[in-house]
C-alpha cells in the first residue's frame, strides 16, 4: 500500500504543505488515513510508515534552510550590490576578451634578425591573466567556446614559428640581401613581399605585383615613394596658385617576381593555411562573446567568487 514507492512531485507538495502548516509526523499519517477513509486520496498512495515522513521532513528542512539563506542574501542590499559589481567586472573581462583576441596578419609580424624573435605591434593575451578569467569558466559553461579558445591559444605559437621560417627564408635569399644593401629597412623590402602574401591569405588580389610601368606598361620592379606636406609650408604665389613643400616619409622597393616567388612558396601556403584556421576560430569566439554580452549569459550561473556564494555580512 505505498510502502517503498518513491513520492511524486504531487505527493511531495502535499506533504510539504502540511509541514509548512506545522503538522507533526503523526498528524500527517492521520491525514493520509482520513483521506483514505473518505476516498479522497486520488493519485496519492496510502502511507503508514513514520520513517517515510521523517525522511521527507529532513529534506523539507534542508531545502527551507538553503532557500532561506539565498533569500536572505538576495534581500541584503550589500550582498546584492556586491553581486552586481561582480557581474559588471565579469562583463568587463568578457569585453576585453572579445576586443583583444586577434590573429596578427602575416605582414604585421616582423622578425628581429639580431635576437631571432618576432616583433608584433601589441600583446593580445593579457586578458587570460585576469583572476576573473577563470571565473568565466563557471559563469559561461559553453563547451564550444572553450574548445575554440583552447585551439586558438594552442595553434598560435606554430603560426608564429611558421611566419619566422618564412621571413628567415626571405632574408637569406641572395636577391633580397643584395637589395637590402640599398634599402636596409624591413618595411622597404620585406614588408611588400609579406603584404602580397597577407592579401592572398584574405582571398584578395595582390595589387602590388600588378602595377604597370606608366611609360611602358610593363610589370617590373619599381620604387614606391610616399610623401606628405611639410607643416606650415603652404604659400600663395599668385591669386590662382599655391606652393607647398613636401617631404619623403616612405620609400619601398617592390619586385613583382620576388613577391610572386614567395606567394607561391610552400612555406607561404602553410602560413596562409594556419592563418586562415586561426582567423576562423577567432571569428567564432568573437561571435560567441558578442552573443554572451547581448544575452548577459554570465548572470545565469554562479562561481566560487560570487558574493552570494559567501555567508552574508
Amino acid at each position: 500500500m505505498g510502502k517503498g514507492q518513491s513520492p511524486t512531485a504531487e505527493e511531495l507538495q502535499f506533504i510539504y504543505d502540511l509541514l509548512h502548516q506545522g503538522y507533526s509526523d503523526a498528524d500527517i499519517l492521520r491525514e493520509y488515513d482520513r483521506l483514505e477513509r473518505d476516498g479522497r486520496l486520488g493519485s496519492l498512495p496510502f502511507r503508514y510508515d513514520p520513517r517515510f515522513i521523517r525522511q521527507r521532513r529532513k529534506e523539507y528542512e534542508a531545502a527551507r534552510a538553503t532557500l532561506g539563506k539565498s533569500e536572505s542574501q538576495q534581500t541584503n542590499p550589500l550582498i546584492a550590490k556586491m553581486q552586481e559589481d561582480h557581474y559588471s567586472e565579469l562583463r568587463a573581462v568578457v569585453q576585453e576578451w572579445k576586443d583583444n583576441i586577434y590573429t596578427s596578419q602575416i605582414d604585421e609580424i616582423e622578425l628581429d634578425e639580431i635576437d631571432d624573435k618576432l616583433i608584433m605591434p601589441f600583446s593580445k593575451h593579457d586578458y587570460q591573466f585576469d583572476p576573473l578569467f577563470d571565473c568565466l569558466r563557471e559563469h559561461l559553461p559553453f563547451q564550444t567556446l572553450w574548445e575554440n579558445q583552447h585551439l586558438w591559444i594552442r595553434e598560435i605559437p606554430d603560426y608564429f614559428e611558421c611566419c619566422k621560417r618564412l621571413q628567415k627564408g626571405i632574408l637569406e635569399d641572395k636577391r633580397v640581401s643584395e637589395l637590402m644593401l640599398r634599402y636596409p629597412k624591413w618595411e622597404q623590402i620585406i614588408k611588400p613581399i609579406l603584404e602580397c602574401i597577407a592579401t592572398q591569405s584574405r582571398g584578395e588580389e595582390a595589387e602590388l605585383i600588378n602595377i604597370p610601368d606608366p611609360e611602358t606598361g610593363e610589370i617590373k620592379p619599381f620604387q614606391q615613394v610616399t610623401m606628405e606636406p611639410v607643416e606650415g609650408s603652404l604659400k600663395r604665389i599668385s591669386h590662382t596658385q599655391r606652393q607647398e613643400t613636401v617631404k619623403v616619409v616612405g620609400l619601398r622597393y617592390v619586385d613583382p617576381d620576388i613577391c610572386r616567388y614567395y606567394m607561391d612558396s610552400e612555406v607561404a601556403n602553410e602560413v596562409i593555411q594556419r592563418f586562415t584556421e586561426l582567423k576562423g576560430l577567432e571569428e567564432e569566439i568573437k561571435a560567441s562573446l558578442s552573443a554572451i554580452l547581448i544575452q548577459r549569459s554570465y548572470i545565469s550561473t554562479k562561481c566560487k567568487l560570487c558574493p552570494q556564494q559567501s555567508n552574508p555580512l
